[in-house]
């Protein structure tokens, strides 16, 4: 167990997250995203639905090994934790809240592509 303090959090709120999210259908598409603060159990300050939060990219470069001793590289969006958005996913776990984020898989904007659709026709 590397974690404790993870999975305790994890066995205290997890339980009652799925308890309230299981107990209605959700529309076909939309994926519940889940993040979990790391503080302990008793440090969690409730459960916040939230929106997506964006990390600042960086084009940093760093170098690693991972577990089979093959190298690896990493380019760009290195984490840098910073102020983010009040309500979003990343904003709430920084406070110590759990947050449960509804997201879709189709990242297609409507808006513009209803222009681009008149343009091209």
């Amino acid at each position: 167990d590397s974690h404790p303090v993870k999975w305790a959090t994890a066995r205290k709120w997890l339980g009652k997250v799925l308890k309230i999210l299981t107990a209605e259908p959700w529309p076909t598409g939309v994926l519940l995203n889940v993040n979990l603060p790391d503080v302990t159990a008793g440090r969690v300050t409730g459960i916040e639905v939230t929106r997506q939060g964006r990390r600042k990219i960086y084009s940093e470069f760093s170098f690693g090994t991972d577990p089979r001793g093959e190298p690896y590289y990493w380019i760009g969006a290195q984490r840098r934790e910073g102020h983010y958005r009040r309500g979003s996913d990343l904003e709430a776990v920084g406070r110590g809240a759990v947050s449960v984020t509804p997201l879709t898989m189709d990242l297609t904007h409507e808006p513009t592509l209803r222009k681009l659709r008149a343009r091209f026709l």
